[in-house]
């Protein structure tokens, strides 16, 4: 329960880091449309836990996403834990895999 608890407030942590980048977006606000807003890339400052956390659960979407029939978002959840693990490594991605033009 405890553990559940520590990943629970440093899933907050990483949400905040999100929120606080994107700081004009309409926190709290029933129906304000999805999260980033589209065409906006979210790229947070986060410690070494916090991205192992995102990591982690990255996999436990996919795996659930594979489990209910809805592999494309299975793989795209996957493509982006890859993504974000090679960056971890120092691996530098092609411009087009940066969200860029």
């Amino acid at each position: 329960m405890d553990a559940d608890r520590r990943r629970v407030r440093l899933a907050r942590t990483i949400q905040g880091a999100g929120w606080d980048q994107i700081a004009h977006w309409p926190s709290g606000v029933p129906e304000s449309g999805p999260w980033p807003p589209p065409g906006e890339i979210v790229k947070p400052k986060l410690t070494i836990k916090q991205w192992l956390l995102t990591i982690d659960v990255l996999e436990r979407w996919a795996a659930a996403a594979d489990r209910s029939g809805h592999h494309e978002a299975a793989a795209q959840e996957r493509e982006l834990r890859e993504l974000i693990w090679l960056q971890a490594h120092g691996v530098r991605l092609p411009e087009t895999l940066r969200g860029q033009p």
